[in-house]
């Protein structure tokens, strides 16, 4: 349904995109995460024509953005990272003419939502708050019957309940077909919702699978503070794939079963020694800092 072939996007010496690829499947949500400047924004702007590659493709449900822009953009509803709508417009005027360019609309769903997040579409868009402003271009992203939304950081400015009911909205979308590539630093949202998650940190690719994938190899993960004075290199105990030293502290990467290279570990002069599920902030701090991001 959405197809990334080797994108790059340069702007003078710097890289923002550097040969990402990835494939997502219809019926998925799909989720991006990295850290300010890994290339996330770029990525999305690219699928929707604003932002021209500099080498490398993309496309949705089939269509090359960069050979058909207009019709590969009709079959998408975008939500950009920063929503400007024209201020001295009502937030009803300003959604029929947002959404004057789809060929087909689900104004059930527009009023649904209208008062779901307790939006006065009467009033003027200048009035509206930060995250009201958001909530108008999560229904303008949303709205259009097409096959496919990209959302850049859409719970941004959302409270804790309209967090939710836009969760369910996202599962009963999937559920009906659609499918939604979003970006979010809300971490614990993207466990929740996606069916897999890329990882992005300068501009690459750092991971790419399924939650349940991801979790299994983090498992794989051993924290270990050594005794002062003792020399990391002696972490690389047999089983240990990679070590990762940051601020005094070791992860350890077992290739092979955890608790045997704990035992070995527990050989050594150590400090501290901690094995347990990781949350998925700390997945994504252990994945770029073996990847080399800052």
């Amino acid at each position: 349904m959405i197809r990334v072939d080797d994108l790059r996007k340069r702007y003078g010496a710097v890289a923002a995109l550097d040969g990402v690829s990835f494939e997502v499947a219809p019926r998925e949500i799909f989720g991006l995460v990295g850290p300010n400047g890994a290339g996330k924004t770029t990525l999305l702007k690219a699928l929707v024509g604003i932002v021209r590659p500099t080498d490398g493709h993309c496309s949705i449900d089939g269509v090359r953005v960069d050979e058909r822009p207009v019709e590969a953009r009709r079959r998408a509803g975008y939500l950009g990272g920063e929503s400007r709508f024209y201020e001295s417009m009502r937030a009803r005027v300003l959604l029929r003419f947002a959404l004057d360019g789809y060929r087909s609309v689900d104004w059930a769903l527009v009023d649904e939502l209208a008062r779901t997040f307790a939006l006065p579409l009467d009033r003027r868009v200048r009035t509206y708050s930060h995250g009201m402003k958001r909530k108008l271009g999560i229904m303008t992203a949303l709205a259009p019957n097409v096959p496919v939304a990209i959302l850049d950081e859409p719970e941004e400015g959302l409270d804790p309940s309209a967090k939710r009911q836009f969760l369910d909205l996202l599962r009963r979308l999937r559920a009906a077909g659609r499918t939604i590539l979003l970006s979010s630093h809300q971490l614990d949202s993207v466990a929740a919702v996606c069916d897999r998650v890329a990882f992005l940190a300068r501009g690459k690719l750092v991971d790419c699978d399924t939650m349940p994938a991801i979790r299994e190899r983090a498992a794989r993960r051993i924290r270990v503070r050594l005794a002062a004075g003792s020399d990391p290199a002696r972490l690389r105990v047999e089983g240990v794939a990679d070590v990762v030293s940051r601020d005094g502290e070791h992860v350890v990467v077992a290739s092979g079963e955890p608790l045997d290279v704990m035992r070995r570990l527990a050989q050594l002069p150590i400090e501290g020694l901690e094995f347990r599920q990781l949350r998925l902030e700390e997945i994504y701090a252990d994945l770029y800092g073996i990847g080399g991001a800052p």
